[in-house]
């Protein structure tokens, strides 16, 4: 059975898709969502961790509520423009932080995939090009109606054309240090050390 959970503050419709939440099941603090240990066979976590002021506390719970054994799949941005604010507090993620402090949390098996490479990231931000130039303007306005056409020529340019290639590209020229993000899966083997619990709860 699936079960969702998010703390749900956000207001402006602009930031949440479709201007609404969807139906949770839990609305808390990633740090304290209200269930007992060792609950779930599967976490995942998907564009999240920018948005946690203590990502490593969050990962240490999300290894409380998973059965021994129990799966994590994790994804975040390694760079990212601020979005969701005021509720964006990190630029991304390496796998080294990744290996580091899930190891750290208790967690083994760590698999760490690229999200595509330099070219894919590339395509992906050359779409964002036609909404900041033009798109931030209403249909309304009349500078919006007179660069109309440079409008089109850009989306074909940077919205199709310009992903499309890159996609391609990506395969041939894989540089892998400039990615999206990455696809981390993990998997429950111990609870957390002891020095790690007591650095959590404070002197």
């Amino acid at each position: 059975m699936y079960k969702a959970h998010d703390f749900a503050k956000l207001d402006a419709p602009s930031r949440i898709i479709e201007g609404k939440y969807g139906p949770l099941d839990y609305i808390s603090d990633i740090l304290a969502i209200p269930q007992e240990d060792n609950t779930f066979d599967v976490i995942l976590n998907t564009e999240v961790l920018e948005h946690i002021p203590e990502p490593f506390e969050a990962i240490t719970e999300m290894h409380r509520l998973l059965k021994p054994g129990g799966k994590l799949i994790l994804t975040a941005p390694l760079g990212s423009f601020l979005h969701q604010k005021p509720y964006h507090f990190y630029g991304g993620f390496t796998p080294y932080w990744y290996e580091r402090y899930l190891a750290k949390a208790g967690f083994a098996n760590i698999k760490v995939e690229s999200n595509g490479g330099f070219c894919l990231f590339f395509g992906q931000e050359c779409q964002r090009v036609t909404r900041i130039l033009f798109r931030s303007k209403p249909l309304s306005s009349p500078l919006r109606w007179l660069l109309l056409p440079l409008e089109a020529v850009f989306t074909l340019l940077f919205s199709i054309a310009c992903p499309f290639v890159c996609y391609y590209l990506d395969k041939l020229f894989r540089l892998e240090d400039y990615t999206v993000g990455y696809h981390v899966t993990a998997q429950k083997k111990q609870e957390p050390a002891a020095d790690v619990l007591q650095a959590m709860r404070g002197p």
